[in-house]
């Protein structure tokens, strides 16, 4: 299949003569996306954006329930101070 030596050739690349996995080579990282890489860096969130999908799924969820208080979870990135929500998910909860 041609699909199969697509994808074969770049993951076989990573691969040294002991078949282990060769050293990751940072430089190629473009530099817009460094942020999003470095985990233990600490930056405080100055601004949220939530996507209109996301949040019309809380405001169902919210309705749907109400007078109760509901739960759920938030899927999203946080880059350079900004924390970019993408997408929201209910959690179903059951009164008593």
């Amino acid at each position: 299949m041609a699909g199969e030596t697509k994808y074969a050739k770049p993951m076989t690349s990573l691969l040294n003569e002991e078949n282990q996995l060769a050293a990751f080579d940072a430089s190629r990282i473009p530099k817009q996306l460094l942020p999003v890489l470095d985990v233990e860096k600490s930056v405080a969130v100055k601004v949220v954006k939530v996507d209109p999908l996301a949040l019309l799924k809380i405001v169902k969820h919210a309705r749907e329930s109400f007078p109760t208080s509901v739960n759920g979870q938030l899927l999203g990135l946080e880059i350079n101070g900004v924390l970019e929500v993408t997408n929201a998910f209910a959690v179903p909860t059951q009164l008593g």
